[in-house]
């Protein structure tokens, strides 16, 4: 006898959903494309006479917000679809931030009728029209989308900008803007300035000229920026001909008034490409600029490896031959990195009686970890040597040998002890000089005989800047060297300092 199965029911496909709300949500505002999915959007709330709908006149601009708010963070799908889904809703939308304008129709037998506008910039890109039914259901107002704006900046200028057909009498004043801290309608409305705007703009320059019958605009050095981005061209210290392969670009690929003036301009063209990249990047820049020390550590756990393990072999194997105590070291590495330069924590030192020994290896994930620019390396001679320790998130002073480095003594006590630093600055470049105070960690490496030399110094003054200085130091000594590790060259890794760091230092028991 066969067993019978319970088989589940088959879901059953719904053909044609269309909602009782189809009619009301195609109301005469115009098509619009359904499909399209946008982050920004400028949303029209239009007077209709028609039954069933409010006249936006009715709301203000607070309740035209918090409608808003409600119907993204709550859409309403089509009942239909919500059928064939067995109840399940419609994502929520997130709202990144927007602008209610409260505009006028022309009189029409002397009254004047009330629309809305909102500049509506979402979390991600969207579809609109589980919001656009939430409006409808709840609130009875009738909605247009215009997907035509590439940017928030675009939907608020639509809006705030007078035009032949708007004059500034029939601007909103008393805009509302969400959230608080959004952006003055000053700024809001801008393009912002990008490699991609500007050769827009010169483009567009080019197009109007040349209906006037007038030549292209006459070039400056900020149209040199796009082209730099657009050839990807870039001076590295392993490629010394980008100045060339940028007049090979220009000859080829830019308009005559441009080669013109980079042809009159060839000396200053390396600065240009730097500069360039500079204004490009200066966003992620700041990023990385501004994200404090230990975040910058914690999110590097999550990074990819970069060394597939062979840099945190060696690493392990540089202190495992040198017997050092690695949970305390982690720990002092840690501790430093959470307190800075200061009495509190420690100058973690690592010095070393051959070469060789690992010790500069363990360090050298600190430079990327940070970003090279933000790390400051040894300085060298010269009385502008601490010049740029303002903008450094870590300091690494690699083979320091202290009595005979040209920061004298006392400047180094200062720096080491986390106390206010003098640093002399090139007067073509800054007027005065400055104090450095702050924190950013500081790792030393060092040859034996550089200790040598601060103990002697200490001996002959024991209260003198030598031995306080030596009393800073939490030293780590290196004695055996470790074998070369083979081609390819090691990749210091980010990731593996990280969790090397955290996990060794929760080993940690003070004794």
């Amino acid at each position: 006898m066969a067993l019978s199965v319970d088989r589940p029911e088959k879901r059953r496909r719904l053909v044609g959903k269309q909602s009782q709300q189809t009619a009301l949500l195609e109301h005469v505002v115009g098509e619009e494309n359904r499909n399209t999915s946008r982050e920004v959007y400028l949303v029209t709330l239009p007077h209709t006479d028609k039954e069933g709908l409010r006249a936006p006149a009715a709301f203000s601009r607070e309740e035209v917000r918090d409608a808003f708010l409600d119907c993204c963070g709550a859409p309403d799908a089509d009942p239909a679809w919500l059928a064939s889904r067995r109840g399940q809703g419609a994502a929520p939308v997130g709202v990144k931030k927007l602008v209610a304008f409260k505009e006028y129709h022309a009189p029409v037998a002397g009254v004047r009728r009330a629309h809305y506008r909102v500049a509506l910039h979402l979390g991600k890109k969207s579809k609109f029209r589980t919001v656009k039914r939430a409006l409808l259901n709840r609130y009875q107002l009738a909605s247009h989308w215009s997907c035509s704006h590439d940017g928030h900046w675009s939907a608020v200028g639509y809006c705030a900008n007078a035009t032949p057909k708007k004059p500034r009498s029939a601007l909103d004043v008393d805009y509302l803007a969400w959230p608080a801290d959004h952006p003055p309608l000053s700024a809001a409305k801008r393009e912002p300035t990008t490699a991609r705007a500007l050769e827009k703009r010169r483009t567009a320059r080019e197009q109007v000229e040349g209906e006037k019958g007038k030549p292209e605009p006459r070039a400056k050095e900020v149209d040199l920026w796009p082209i730099v981005v657009r050839s990807g061209i870039r001076n590295t210290p392993d490629d010394p001909h980008a100045v060339r392969k940028l007049m090979a670009y220009a000859k080829t690929s830019c308009s005559h008034k441009v080669v013109a003036w980079t042809f009159k301009n060839e000396h200053v063209l390396e600065k240009i490409i730097d500069k360039a990249w500079a204004w490009e990047n200066v966003d992620s820049f700041l990023e990385d600029a501004t994200k404090p020390v230990m975040q910058q550590f914690k999110e590097a756990f999550r990074t990819p490896c970069v060394c597939g393990g062979r840099w945190l072999h060696h690493v392990r194997e540089s202190l495992s031959m040198n017997c050092i105590d690695v949970p305390d070291l982690c720990s002092s590495i840690l501790m430093s990195l959470k307190h800075g330069r200061s009495e509190a924590a420690p100058v973690v030192t690592l010095a070393g009686r051959f070469g060789g020994e690992g010790k500069s290896l363990l360090f050298s994930a600190v430079r990327p970890l940070f970003g090279g620019e933000h790390v400051q390396e040894r300085p060298g001679g010269g009385q502008f040597c601490l010049h740029g320790l303002d903008k450094a998130k870590a300091a690494v002073l690699d083979e320091w040998m202290f009595i005979d480095e040209d920061l004298p003594l006392s400047i180094q006590l200062l720096w080491l002890e986390g106390k206010p630093v003098p640093t002399t600055m090139p007067q073509n470049q800054h007027v005065g000089h400055k104090v450095y105070m702050g924190s950013a960690p500081i790792f030393v490496t060092c040859p034996e005989t550089a200790l040598a030399g601060l103990s002697s110094e200490s001996s002959q003054r024991p209260q003198g800047q030598a031995g306080m200085l030596l009393r800073r130091l939490k030293l780590y000594s290196f004695t055996v060297p470790i074998p070369k590790p083979p081609a390819p060259k090691l990749v210091p890794c980010p990731r593996c300092f990280s969790t090397l760091v955290t996990s060794e230092a929760l080993k940690f028991k003070p004794k």
